[in-house]
């Protein structure tokens, strides 16, 4: 992450005493965690999708199929990628046969600018990058065509032109299939929004990957990598991964809960009001600094509508 943030458990103490609640002396039912998580959840979800904030955005190389692995059984038609190269299997049952030197027999190189493969990116990618890593998926909101592709990295490269042609494509983002795009592109984009959940993590439960867990000791979040049983997230950083709520997003997501929770229509309306003047305010502190290209969506607050 390249953006501070806070703990679930210091969220949730912040809705708690913007309702007027003590955290040091308030109990929580199951069904009251489990409905301060939701409202949480929604609240950051509205402000992490309002715009293309530059702080929540990654940039990385992604490649438009998995890496070849010896282990793989190959079927005819299937494609992967290995060192700076595609290929495709020209039969069933192809396992063992590295593809840059073999002699055509089991492999058949493939060239993006000839238009012989079909370059995309899923939004939710299956397969890991170059270095067998995970990588996250993107946010359909948060990708800007006409800037998310590039040769080189924009990060050191400011003047780096972007692949022009990008579209959408089946859930995925479809690339041209033209000299202008390269084998492993860099790409730029919004990841998903992350959740929390106030689910106290349990020894005896067995846990899939991706189930979220809330540990009351520290008041952290968290994210299961791998299944597993008895793994203590706190003492686990291969089965665990801490979720943390994006600092910028904390007084926006409080005023929300604090509307969202509220019995009364009057109280209700004053703090949403409160809570869009928060989430003005960032963006004019976060995006106007910056020149950052506001995305093509448009919000509706109160009867109006907000076109960026």
């Amino acid at each position: 992450m390249s953006y501070p943030t806070i703990t679930a458990g210091k969220l949730l103490d912040a809705m708690l005493r913007a309702r007027g609640f003590d955290p040091d002396y308030t109990t929580l039912t199951t069904k009251e965690k489990a409905q301060y998580a939701d409202v949480a959840n929604n609240a950051l979800r509205a402000a992490w999708e309002d715009e293309r904030w530059p702080q929540l955005m990654r940039c990385e190389r992604r490649q438009f199929r998995p890496t070849w692995d010896v282990a793989t059984t190959y079927a005819a038609g299937h494609q992967c990628y290995y060192d700076g190269v595609y290929y495709e299997s020209e039969l069933d049952g192809n396992v063992g046969n590295q593809p840059d030197t073999d002699d055509g027999t089991n492999w058949t190189a493939l060239s993006v600018s000839e238009g012989d493969m079909i370059p995309f990116l899923p939004f939710a990618q299956p397969w890991a990058d170059d270095n067998g890593l995970a990588v996250a998926a993107f946010d359909a909101t948060g990708v800007d065509l006409e800037a998310f592709a590039y040769e080189l990295d924009p990060l050191t490269k400011p003047d780096a032109a972007p692949v022009r042609g990008c579209r959408f494509w089946m859930n995925s983002v479809l690339l041209p299939a033209n000299a202008s795009t390269p084998a492993r592109p860099y790409v730029r984009y919004r990841p998903v929004a992350p959740e929390i959940t106030y689910t106290a993590w349990a020894a005896g439960t067995a846990y899939a990957a991706q189930e979220l867990v809330y540990t009351a000791d520290d008041g952290k979040c968290w994210e299961a990598l791998r299944a597993s049983t008895g793994a203590a997230p706190a003492a686990s950083a291969e089965d665990w991964v801490e979720v943390g709520v994006p600092k910028m997003f904390a007084d926006y997501i409080r005023l929300r809960a604090r509307a969202d929770l509220a019995s009364d229509d009057e109280g209700k309306w004053k703090t949403l009001g409160l809570a869009e003047e928060e989430l003005e305010k960032l963006r004019e502190r976060h995006l106007a600094q910056t020149n950052a290209r506001r995305g093509p969506m448009f919000t509706f607050r109160r009867g109006s509508r907000r076109d960026v």
